[in-house]
């Protein structure tokens, strides 16, 4: 979080009070009573917990030393004891690490002390920085939401077009996807030009090795070469 968010949700309250402000959060530093203070004016805040155990939060997460599974289940917990707004809580799902029955038991009863509004279940949607990891199956994903008593969220929906950073369209799309892999789909949509236009671009940022293709559930996705 920045450590000035407290300052950032004050000023967009007093500004654009007809907004409501939602804050996304791995949940490391609400162990920390000046962190969760400065959260208290959200209206929405959306902790991630993906794992309970210490083995299993190690191996998702890869902390830095000195944080564990055990504090930052317990700072969600106290922040949400202390919160008036509404807290839901997002759980993303590796195949193989956090999806046993055993961690689902673990999450299971983390949901339920925390008692979020709404549980949000997702998982890989593009190409990871690691290649071990995989996408969880879908109908996997259901029977999770289900335990948990959640929803499945899929892939962010791009609802309207971003003008070009620049006004190179070529360097536009390549700025995206150094952020994140995408389809040309994806790109078509975020920048409201046809997906002829994108494939003409993509050719000529392979062509000139800046980008790759690689080819997951969800179709071909462009990343950074």
């Amino acid at each position: 979080l920045h450590s000035g968010i407290g300052e950032i949700i004050a000023f967009i309250k007093d500004r654009y009070p007809h907004y409501r402000v939602a804050v996304l959060t791995g949940g490391a530093l609400l162990a920390d009573p000046e962190v969760r203070a400065a959260l208290m004016q959200a209206d929405l805040v959306v902790p991630s917990l993906d794992a309970v155990s210490e083995e299993a939060f190690m191996r998702i997460n890869r902390p830095c030393p000195g944080l564990t599974a055990e504090g930052v289940f317990a700072g969600i917990v106290t922040f949400a004891g202390e919160f008036t707004g509404e807290i839901w809580l997002e759980v993303f799902i590796v195949p193989g690490i956090n999806d046993t029955e055993e961690e689902l038991r673990l999450l299971k009863d983390a949901v339920a002390t925390i008692n979020p509004g709404r549980v949000q279940v997702n998982t890989l949607d593009r190409p990871g920085t690691d290649i071990r990891v995989r996408r969880a199956a879908p109908r996997s994903l259901e029977r999770i939401a289900a335990a948990l008593g959640g929803e499945v969220i899929g892939a962010a929906c791009i609802d309207r077009a971003l003008p070009p950073e620049s006004g190179d369209i070529a360097e536009t799309i390549l700025a995206i996807i150094r952020r994140r892999p995408c389809t040309p789909a994806d790109l078509a949509a975020l920048l409201g030009i046809r997906p002829a236009e994108v494939a003409k671009h993509l050719r000529v940022l392979e062509s000139s090795g800046l980008i790759e293709p690689v080819r997951e559930e969800r179709g071909v996705f462009y990343r950074p070469a």
